[in-house]
């Protein structure tokens, strides 16, 4: 009877494009996606369906390693299997050893107590190389109807070594957000990406024996090229296509944006986190550490090791990576990423594509990053050369003497505030004033406002006036959602106050604040970020 039911279900999906009735599929409604069949289970309390890992791309083990990310095969229907979403995999990731020990120094602690009460890191059981899945949530009434709704693209955060599409939640917040007031909703999909040396390993020999620079990058480019292909099987609408991406994944998105042409129509750019990459010399030297860790001489061993070789060499250097950096991620090959002359940022100064923008930072983005050897003043050149390795001396001397002098409260506020300018704020506020306009700013100030803090916020998923916290949370929830089905942050859905666009002659952001929210001037220094921008060329130079 069981296979009865299986060869009616098979002959169903042929014929149809689309989707089994919940009649004929009672965990949920059965996508088929030519390669694959996906079946949702249902959420009756918050009236959506989760689609779960679903693969957008075929395993990158093996001859798969280093190499772009390859479509799943298309399959004949008798050979499809169905897929419950239930097999998860993340991919292979390390956090530094020094991020265990950040935010109990930024805390307050000393350098001592900070690492006797940093916790190991925990290999997660789902980590596995063939780990290119995405996760979809939809309003039953969006999928249930085709509505062509509009559609939220997660890309996840962290120093491109670490991460995943549902660490930070599982975007039901958002989706509830959504659909108040009787709105329909959106779709919100996350995605998985390559990290580490999986996705971020460069360098001249690698690239001489088929090595790919930058497949973390390509991975989602496929994803998004998955979304705008696939997403009308779920109700989605292709022509609008929002990312949100917060630190390494909104740093992925700048560079995202400076290729046409964009695979998405807007964005909310969360803390844009992105350093200028090692010179060629540097990554070299890296994919022989990475050779040797791993007892290979060429990529094709490389290719030959087993995951957990290669996981064992991810994992030693990315926990020894000096203080505030993370040793991979984006590099210059002038296919995806730019370098010296026109370094990412600033291409923007003369960017007018049409991709609609909200961006914003938190209120103390770089003290996360500061290490105690900043507490010694004569340490800040130092200590900003292994941020900026292409700097020349007299770049650094700069620095130092001009735009930041030794005259802030402590030589720990003097490395945050030049650490944050570099990797975050500046990018914001580039980004905001774009010759095109129309972009929306903000800032993040809960207290302590550190990097990252407000993702719990982003992904907040509980009663909406629980707390002052919750009452933010669910506020900066409508904004973004309304921005995602509408272009303006200011509707569909009723917001405290309006959020102005960005005008670089008078810049005002939004404040999100438990005490002080609403409109307030930008503390963004213009003047310093054109100084980082005219720098850009010698700090993304490939020499």
């Amino acid at each position: 009877m069981v296979l009865v039911q299986v060869f009616l279900l098979v002959l169903w999906w042929v014929l149809t494009a689309r989707a089994v009735p919940l009649s004929l599929a009672a965990a949920g409604p059965i996508v088929n996606l030519g390669y694959e069949l996906h079946q949702a289970t249902v959420n009756e309390t918050g009236g959506y369906y989760n689609f779960s890992n679903i693969r957008y791309a075929k395993s990158t083990a093996g001859d798969g390693r280093f190499a772009p990310p390859q479509p799943p095969s298309q399959l004949q229907p008798a050979r499809r299997r169905l897929n419950n979403g239930q097999s998860a995999a993340v991919c292979p990731g390390r956090r530094p050893a020094w991020l265990d020990v950040a935010t109990l120094f930024a805390a307050g602690l000393n350098y001592t107590q900070a690492n006797a009460s940093a916790s190991a890191s925990v290999v997660d059981p789902r980590t596995s190389e063939d780990c290119l899945l995405l996760d979809l949530v939809v309003p039953k009434a969006v999928f249930d109807n085709e509505l062509s709704a509009p559609v939220l693209v997660w890309i996840h955060g962290g120093g491109f070594v670490s991460g995943d599409k549902s660490e930070q939640g599982n975007g039901a917040g958002l989706v509830a957000r959504s659909m108040e007031q009787g709105n329909a909703g959106i779709i919100y999909i996350a995605v998985n990406y390559r990290l580490g040396l999986f996705g971020w390993l460069a360098g001249t020999a690698f690239e001489e024996q088929s090595g790919t620079p930058n497949a973390g990058l390509l991975d989602q480019r496929l994803a998004l090229e998955w979304v705008r292909n696939h997403v009308h099987l779920f109700g989605g609408d292709s022509n609008r296509i929002t990312v949100m991406a917060e630190s390494a994944g909104a740093g992925s998105t700048v560079l995202h944006m400076a290729r046409q042409p964009a695979l998405f129509q807007q964005a909310i750019v969360q803390s844009p986190w992105l350093l200028p990459p090692p010179p060629k010399a540097r990554q070299d030297a890296l994919y022989r550490e990475v050779l040797h860790l791993a007892n290979a001489t060429t990529l094709l061993q490389l290719r030959r090791a087993s995951t957990t070789t290669l996981q064992a060499a991810n994992n030693m250097l990315v926990s020894q990576a000096p203080y505030g950096t993370f040793v991979f991620g984006p590099t210059v090959d002038h296919a995806l990423v730019e370098g010296s002359p026109a370094p990412p940022l600033a291409a923007f100064q003369n960017d007018s594509s049409p991709i609609r923008l909200m961006v914003g930072h938190n209120s103390d983005e770089g003290i996360l990053f500061t290490p105690p050897q900043a507490l010694d003043e004569g340490a800040f050149e130092t200590l900003l050369s292994r941020v900026l390795p292409a700097a020349s001396p007299a770049t650094l001397s700069l620095l130092g003497t001009e735009l930041y002098p030794a005259t802030y409260a402590s030589p720990l506020r003097r490395y945050a505030a030049a650490y944050a300018e570099v990797s975050v704020t500046c990018a914001a506020r580039q980004l905001a004033a774009r010759p095109g306009g129309g972009a929306h700013a903000y800032v993040w100030s809960v207290p302590p406002g550190w990097h990252s803090l407000d993702q719990a916020y982003t992904f907040y998923d509980g009663a909406p006036d629980a707390s002052p916290a919750a009452s933010l949370a669910t506020t900066m929830q409508r904004y973004f959602t309304n921005f995602a089905a509408s272009g303006s942050p200011d509707r569909p859905l009723p917001v405290p106050v309006p959020f102005p666009a960005f005008d670089a002659a008078a810049p005002t952001v939004l404040n999100f604040s438990t005490t002080t929210f609403g409109v307030a001037r930008d503390d963004v220094d213009a003047e310093r970020c054109r100084r980082w921008i005219d720098l850009s060329a010698e700090l993304w130079a490939e020499v």
